[in-house]
This record gives C-alpha cells, sequence and structure tokens, in this order.
C-alpha cells in the first residue's frame, strides 16, 4: 500500500545527477547497517538478513539516463527510488521516490501511518527538486511583502500536482513571530517532499489576504492548503482548499496536527497523475525490475564463488593415431580437484568434454568421481534447472500481466475519482446557483406584494421553455440568435454527447448562449456598459445570465504565451472583424467539470464593433499544462 509519494523534476547540475542521488541512497542504507556497497547494478543481493536491495540502470539509444533501485525491508517496508536524465535539455531531469508501507493490521482497516523518510528530506536538503514553479524544501520558506504577488501567480501554476500550505500571522514583535514561524515548521515536517510550504510575514500575510480576497485568504496563525487547479476567481471553489485555524492548532497536539497535514498532502500527492513520459519510463522499468527479481530467484544474491581451477583430463587408454602412451599424473595439482581416473575399456574420450564433465559433476554433487549415480543426479539437476528457468519465465510473463493490469486499473481509479471530485464541487456549484434564483425569487415577490404594478420589472426576454435538449436541436436554435454567432466545427460539439449521453450538458451550454445573447442585445441598447463580466455580476432588468463564477474573461499567462496552446484557442471569424479571418478567443465559459473532458465554449466579444458575440469553439477542455 502506497504510504508516501514525491515526484519532482529537478533543476540544476543534471550530468552528476544520478551519482548525488545514489549517494544520498547509499548513504541513507548505511545508516541503517546495511550493506549499501552490496548494491551494485544489474543484480537483487541481500543488503542484510531479511533486507533485499535490486538497482537497475538504462542507458537509451537517445542518450537518456534511467536508474532505479528498490529496496525491500522486513514486515512489508519497500523503498524504491527513480532518478531519470533525459537527453534533451529542454527536458527537466525528474526525481521519483515511493515508500510502500505493510497493509492494515490485523483487522483494522485504517492505513499504517508512514512518516516523512529520512531519504526525502536528505534529496531536499542537496537538490533543487520542484513541483512546478514551487521548490520541495525540508522546511517552509519565509515569504515577504514583496513576494506575494508571485505566490498569487504561482499558486495557480496548472503545473503543480501537491498541495501548497501558506501559514499566516499577524502584528507583533520578532520573537513572536520566530515562536510562530518555529511551531510551523513543527506541524509541517510530514509534509517534506509531499508540499510546498511558505510562512507569511504580517505584512505578506495582509498582502495575500487582501489580494485573494476573502475566500482565498488566510487568517493570521493559521494554515491554509491550497490543492493543485487553485482558481481565485472561482469562489464556490474556495471550499476545497482546507483551513487549521489557531483554536484547533491551540487545542490539540503538535503531533496530531502535523499527521493531520501530513496525510491530506499524501492523498493529494498520490491522486495526482504523473505525466505520461514518466509513466512510460515507469512501465519499461517495472518490467526490468521484475526480471531482475526474476532471475535472482535461483540464488541468494550473493557474489558467484571463484571458479575452480581447470583439471587435466585423465589420458585416453585406447592408442592414439601414432601410438602414444597415456600421459602421466602432472606434479603439483591441486587438492580436491578430479583425479585421472581411467574411461571404460575401449572408449575413446576427449580431454576438454572430459573435464568439462568432472568439473560439473564435482560443481553439482561434490564429487569427480562418473558413475552411474552421479551422472543420474546430474541429469536430475540438469531436468530442475530447465523446469525452474520455465517456472521463472512463466512468473516473469504473469508479472508483466499483472502490472499492465494494475496500471489499467489505476488510469482507471484516477479518471474515476477526478470525476468524483468534479462532480462533488459541481453540486455546490448547484447549490450555491440554486441559492442565488431563490434569493431573487424572494426579492420579486416582496416586491409584487408591495406594489402590484411592479411597472420597473421587466419579465425575462425569451422562452425558457424553448430550450434544445439535443445536441441537433441546439444548432436549430442557434438560428434564433440574433447577436451570436458559432463560427466553430459542430462536430467537435457534437462529440460531446459521448460523454454527456443524457444531453445534461445541452442546457447548461443553452444558458451561456442566451447570456451572451441578452449581453449583445442589452449593450446595444445602452444597458449594459460592461464586459460580459461584468453583466454576469450585476444583470440588467429581465436579461439572462449565469453564474459568474462559470466564466473567465481570459486564459492564463502560461496558455498565452505558449504557441502550442494559444494556437488551439484561435477560431474563424469574418474578415470584418479580424483581416486574416481568425482571432485569439480566450473568454470562455466552464460549462462543467468531468474529468479530462470538462467541456468549454469559447467567444470573442466584439460587440464594440459589430455588435455581435462571436462562439468559435464548443467542445471538451482544451490542451494546457494541466489537461496535457
Amino acid at each position: 500500500m502506497l504510504g508516501y509519494r514525491m515526484f519532482g523534476e529537478v533543476h540544476g547540475d543534471r550530468d552528476h545527477l544520478v551519482r548525488i542521488v545514489l549517494g544520498q541512497l547509499r548513504s541513507w542504507l548505511r545508516g541503517k547497517g546495511y550493506e549499501a556497497d552490496a548494491l551494485t547494478p544489474g543484480r537483487s543481493v541481500r543488503l542484510e538478513r531479511d533486507v533485499e536491495g535490486a538497482l537497475l540502470e538504462r542507458r537509451l539509444r537517445d542518450g537518456s539516463h534511467q536508474v532505479r533501485a528498490r529496496i525491500r525491508e522486513p514486515r512489508g517496508w519497500v523503498t524504491q527510488l527513480t532518478v531519470a536524465v533525459p537527453r534533451r535539455e529542454r527536458d527537466r531531469p525528474w526525481l521519483w521516490l515511493d515508500v510502500e508501507s505493510p497493509g492494515p493490521r490485523g483487522t483494522s482497516d485504517r492505513r499504517v501511518w508512514t512518516g516523512t523518510p529520512r531519504l526525502a528530506t536528505a534529496l531536499t536538503e542537496v537538490l533543487d527538486v520542484r513541483d512546478g514553479a514551487h521548490t520541495l524544501r525540508p522546511a517552509p520558506a519565509r515569504v515577504g511583502v514583496d513576494d506575494t504577488d508571485w505566490l498569487l501567480t504561482v499558486l495557480a501554476d496548472p503545473g503543480r500536482r501537491g498541495l501548497a500550505i501558506l501559514a499566516g500571522s499577524s502584528g507583533g514583535d520578532d520573537v513572536e513571530f520566530a515562536r510562530w514561524e518555529g511551531l510551523a515548521g513543527r506541524l509541517l515536517n510530514q509534509t517534506t517532499g509531499l508540499a510546498t510550504t511558505y510562512v507569511l510575514d504580517p505584512a505578506a500575510t495582509e498582502a495575500f489576504n487582501r489580494d485573494a480576497g476573502p475566500a482565498y485568504a488566510v487568517p493570521p496563525w493559521s494554515l491554509r492548503s491550497y490543492r493543485p487547479g487553485l482558481d481565485l476567481t472561482d469562489r464556490v471553489g474556495a471550499r476545497q482548499h482546507r483551513l487549521l485555524g489557531l483554536s484547533r492548532i491551540v487545542e490539540s497536539d503538535d503531533r496530531e496536527n502535523a499527521r493531520i497535514l501530513g496525510w491530506k498532502a499524501r492523498e493529494v500527492a498520490e491522486n495526482s497523475p504523473l505525466p505520461g513520459a514518466v509513466l512510460r519510463a515507469h512501465r519499461a522499468l517495472e518490467e526490468e525490475m521484475d526480471s531482475l527479481v526474476v532471475a535472482g530467484l535461483s540464488g541468494d544474491g550473493s557474489p558467484a564463488a571463484p571458479a575452480r581451477p581447470a583439471v587435466p583430463p585423465p589420458a585416453r587408454t585406447a592408442p592414439d593415431d601414432h601410438g602414444s602412451e597415456p600421459v602421466p599424473e602432472e606434479a603439483g595439482e591441486p587438492t580436491g580437484t578430479p583425479r585421472d581416473e581411467p574411461a571404460p575399456e575401449g572408449v575413446l574420450v576427449d580431454r576438454a568434454r572430459w573435464t568439462a564433465l568432472t568439473e560439473a559433476l564435482l560443481a553439482a554433487t561434490g564429487s569427480a568421481e562418473v558413475t552411474v549415480e552421479s551422472l543420474t543426479a546430474l541429469g536430475s539437476l540438469g531436468s530442475a534447472a530447465r523446469h525452474a528457468r520455465s517456472t521463472r519465465e512463466l512468473i516473469a510473463e504473469r508479472l508483466r500481466e499483472r502490472t499492465s493490469e494494475i496500471d489499467r486499473l489505476r488510469e482507471e481509479r484516477d479518471l474515476l475519482r477526478r470525476g468524483w471530485e468534479d462532480e462533488q464541487l459541481e453540486h455546490a456549484e448547484t447549490a450555491e446557483e440554486l441559492l442565488t434564483v431563490e434569493t431573487r425569487l424572494r426579492r420579486t415577490l416582496a416586491l409584487w406584494a408591495r406594489d402590484a404594478r411592479v411597472s420597473h420589472l421587466e419579465p425575462p426576454s425569451g422562452d425558457d421553455d424553448a430550450r434544445p435538449h439535443t445536441y441537433e436541436e441546439l444548432f436549430e436554435h442557434l438560428d434564433k440568435l440574433a447577436h451570436v454567432a458559432f463560427t466553430g466545427d459542430q462536430q467537435i460539439t457534437r462529440a460531446l454527447a459521448d460523454k454527456d449521453t443524457l444531453c445534461v450538458w445541452v442546457g447548461k451550454i443553452w444558458a451561456a448562449l442566451v447570456a451572451l445573447e441578452d449581453y449583445a442585445a442589452a449593450s446595444a441598447e445602452g444597458r449594459c456598459e460592461r464586459d460580459v463580466a461584468g453583466y454576469l455580476r450585476d444583470l440588467p432588468r429581465g436579461c439572462r445570465g449565469v453564474s459568474a463564477n462559470r466564466h473567465a474573461h481570459n486564459e492564463t499567462n502560461d496558455v498565452q504565451n505558449n504557441q502550442y496552446f494559444s494556437s488551439a484557442r484561435t477560431f474563424p471569424v469574418p474578415v470584418e472583424v479580424r483581416p486574416e479571418g481568425r482571432a485569439f478567443m480566450g473568454a470562455h465559459f466552464k460549462i462543467t467539470k468531468q474529468g479530462m473532458t470538462s467541456p468549454r465554449l469559447h467567444y470573442l466579444d466584439d460587440t464594440a464593433h459589430s455588435g455581435r458575440v462571436y462562439v468559435g469553439y464548443i467542445g471538451r477542455h482544451l490542451p494546457s499544462k494541466r489537461t496535457n
């Protein structure tokens, strides 16, 4: 059972990375009293009683270098360390440390706690290991007011896999802050290698909370963990970024709080998918490592015994072609070697074959005497060896099959878990939207009861009952929109039906389209002088809209500055709008959250010129650092 996982890219000296990592591994082994020097590439060896180690080194044709070590200790603890240095300079080396813990003890279904490995701490002390833009340090980094802008930016880094944990503070003297910094370090010591941790000084805490907003603020003398995929504009999503408040810190034991944070960091690190290139390397390494372990089933991994000296063969008893006499035994024959024994009368024996035969008998049976019994025993051993070899091949094949099946199941599990998490958040957003609608309805009823005329309240435009219910109907209804034009590929949109079998997303897509229609109409009539984001936050009377949390006015800087990602968001528009006939559409609606599909609607607001909104894409989530 996986108890700890550290993964990150390594910055710095790539030429000596493997040597440094293996040096830290051997130092860790020596600290546990194991024979570290016995760990050599290409072998499965015994490092100590009941402790086995295997080291695998791969040098690929493209110049990449990969090393994996696996240490199996008593009671089911397994440590696996992998380091890879790609050939291309633009591809970062990566480091991966897994610790498998024993299964639940007795009848308990609780996982066995796996503390932060000393090896992980040592590696983060000597290497610059990073999770996205964050450095994995053995202790929290202090953040001043000048670094809060940077911190806000990197918290939303799509390349981050693990938690980012912030400790806030408030005004006070340096002694008080130093005590808090020390306490935060103790509370976070079980997140080393798993999460990036920061302690904000009082000025930084105030600046961060002002810029992040109340939903994402970290209160003074508290710790808040921010999950990957942070979106500071998503007010409802703020609920999943947990807070360890001052009262809980004061009332609970430090070790208990450290484990709470440690469990959460382990859960996120374990459930965050690894990059595709890493998984491909992992599968190849697993196959070779399994073969290495299986090959060691015939021995205990100890060094092979030195070869025995060559044994002179006996003389041939039959005269050769020249009538020569038998060759006499040489003086100084080593003790314990087979002596020259005459072969059966009338049989010619080749010297080399006789030597091989007697040495094989000596190695297998302890005696070089050629008898029927010894030859029968040798044959039996040979048969057993062939059977063992066949068995090892069968075991290796079964291991490959099981490994492939485990990888497939893990991928399915990750997709299901991410889909479930997105569905939970989706329900929270739906509840928030429902509450908003109910609030507006109550206000309208109160106004109606106070003044039956209510002349200033207008009925919503459009006919909500005429909404489309299938993807085919969606495109038929588009013709009813006067201010919204669809310029995208209908086939891409229809492909969503493969995932949306009940066409639930059609209603949400239509809601976004009619919101754009009413926005453009209100803008043309002078009733709205704001952009789409402002329109959604404060709807003009009688206009339709969707939750502002579902709208993004632009893509992240990572997308805009990456040619591959930005070109994927460039769609057709009339030449009257753009002479080149295409335009980047960073503004989009988040239709729903559904794993890697998570459909999006991208548009260009051209109401200031043509009076229309051009929708260039309705389909699954476009490529980004996170989805790729």
